[in-house]
């Protein structure tokens, strides 16, 4: 075995899908370059991938790069800066996955800084990532500028230079004698990428009536268009070309179904198609799809997203609302408890729908939703990009998307009574909330963020103030505002609200506020009384204006959400 204690080298081991993998290895060898490095690589099978071998897909000698197998690989690890640790991660804007085996304290761009400036001469990192994103969030800023260096042209360059093999090339050929010069591509990702099991699947998804959509607005506006179709779902595949027959052409393949983060056979076909969108005049993806940003560099491809949008929250909370109850609920990290909650209120029959917004959680919500439902319309409504908790824009978002006359707010660590709604009646001049003045102990201090009320006296208040972003008055402000409205003010009982006990500790998570403190009932009650204060000098009227958020449907009842800057 090579002693690699006397080399310099920059040794990648890509991982993830294909486009990832091919992502990762055209950046780190701009990176290498740039370093003056050799460059290794270790090219293995992992989740998401096959056995398949890089030379089986691209002329391997182009890249003037050793290759490694898996001795040498665990040799480099041991002798060199692994850089996917702390600095470069595993997934995009993600270093948490990374191989943590060896801990490198220090400031993420320090060690960026010393990378960039070659005072590390053996470098290792196993990623899907390019390191342009991991290193650089601002390509214009000083950080990145003062390279003097267009990394992203010579990116580009690396990847057009690419020289595939003889078997892609002759797989290819067939399909690319049907394309003409004004063929479109439509890349749909689906499979294994919006399984519930993936933590990015809201990212991923779009609801096949919007790709339909897309292709026959193409189509009526050229009746002699072409579409060249890649996708890794067959039902996409059978619904559109038995609907536009001759105007789509395909590669002819075989469909590979895998699960979440098992290894992907396929890999061959995956690259023919990767090509073949790269020939076409313009291209149309799913968002989030490395696999077509990649295929867009090869070609210098003009691109466009395929989107899903239904507009906007504003114009949603004008909708007319139904006769019924909603509920209405939020999650950030709280799965275990909503899943006990959750089946309390499905089996109560006088609720019509169930409104549960997933506030950026770690491992998604969807995962939770049963199938049988007893005939209720669930709605999960994703804010994928929330990192912090704030009750009052996660509340409000999911009160957009009530479609009834009587709203429930309950958080999602309360059970409820199947008796619930045969003791609690609203009559257009009420409402009812719990209260921890007559709390019998600090767990039913809980319920006093229980609400029952009608949607409009709720949008009538402008809901929840959205200027309280950090623990404790939200609910209260809400009900003085309800009050004034002149209703009258109910009481609900623990017997028919119950709160799963949960730790101060995870009441306080995902709120940097709270950071290196001591999560007590003391700390709660300041940051309650500090937020009470706050509210008199800068109450919530009728002229505030609620955050309006896109939102975007993928499937048949999850929604994507995300704010308008």
């Amino acid at each position: 075995m090579m002693n690699f204690q006397d080399k310099k080298f920059l040794a990648i081991a890509p991982v993830n899908g294909l486009g990832n993998r091919l992502r990762a290895l055209c950046s780190y060898k701009v990176l290498a370059d740039f370093l003056k490095l050799p460059l290794y690589i270790y090219w293995h099978k992992t989740k998401g991938f096959d056995d398949t071998k890089l030379k089986e897909l691209i002329d391997v000698e182009n890249l003037n790069a050793k290759f490694l197998n898996q001795d040498e690989w665990e040799e480099i690890r041991k002798n060199s800066r692994r850089i996917d640790c702390l600095v470069s991660g595993v997934y995009e804007r993600d270093i948490t996955t990374a191989d943590s085996s060896v801990d490198y304290s220090g400031d993420k761009s320090e060690i960026i800084s010393k990378i960039m400036s070659g005072d590390f001469s053996r470098l290792s990192v196993q990623t899907s990532n390019n390191f342009l994103i991991s290193f650089f969030q601002d390509f214009s800023n000083e950080e990145y500028t003062k390279y003097k260096y267009d990394f992203w042209k010579v990116y580009a360059e690396v990847v057009r230079s690419l020289v595939l093999s003889n078997e892609i090339v002759n797989l290819a050929k067939k399909t690319l004698s049907s394309f003409n010069e004004n063929i479109i591509g439509v890349h749909v990702r689906r499979g294994d990428a919006t399984s519930r099991d993936n933590p990015n699947c809201y990212n991923y998804g779009i609801h096949p009536k919007y790709i339909d959509k897309e292709v026959g607005k193409l189509i009526r506006k050229d009746s002699t268009l072409k579409l060249f179709l890649a996708t890794d779902s067959e039902e996409v595949y059978e619904k559109l070309k038995s609907k536009y027959k001759d105007k789509i052409i395909t590669y002819d393949k075989t469909f590979v179904e895998s699960e979440f983060n098992s290894e992907k056979s396929g890999q061959i076909d995956a690259m023919v198609e990767m090509y073949l969108l790269s020939k076409t005049k313009k291209l149309y993806a799913t968002q989030w799809s490395t696999f077509s940003e990649f295929a867009k560099t090869m070609g210098n491809v003009e691109t466009d997203t395929i989107r899903c949008s239904l507009g906007n929250t504003k114009s949603l909370r004008s909708l007319p609302k139904r006769e019924g109850i909603s509920i209405v609920s939020c999650c950030m990290n709280r799965n275990d408890n909503l899943s006990k909650s959750l089946e309390s209120w499905i089996n109560v029959p006088e609720v019509d729908e169930i409104i549960i917004v997933d506030w950026g959680s770690k491992i998604p919500v969807w995962q939770l939703i049963p199938k049988n439902t007893n005939g209720k319309k669930i709605k999960l409504v994703s804010a994928p990009d929330e990192k912090t908790w704030i009750l009052s824009h996660a509340f409000n978002l999911a009160a957009s998307f009530v479609t009834k006359k009587n709203i429930l707010k309950l958080d999602a660590d309360i059970i409820l009574s199947s008796e619930f709604f045969k003791n609690y009646y609203l009559n257009g001049d009420n409402f009812y909330h719990g209260t921890w003045t007559t709390a019998k102990n600090t767990n039913d201090e809980s319920l006093n963020g229980q609400l029952y009320c009608k949607t409009k006296d709720f949008w009538d208040v402008k809901g929840y103030h959205e200027g309280i972003t950090t623990y404790g008055w939200d609910d209260d402000d809400l009900y003085e505002r309800i009050k004034n409205l002149g209703r009258d003010e109910n009481f609900l009982s623990s017997e028919f609200v119950k709160h799963l006990y949960t730790p101060d500790t995870k009441r306080l998570e995902s709120q940097p506020e709270f950071e290196g403190k001591t999560a007590n009932l003391d700390l709660l009650r300041e940051s309650t009384e500090k937020n009470r204060v706050w509210c008199l000098d800068n109450p919530w009227g009728s002229e505030s204006k609620n955050i309006n958020w896109k939102v975007e449907l993928i499937d048949s009842y999850v929604y994507v959400c995300r704010r308008f800057w």
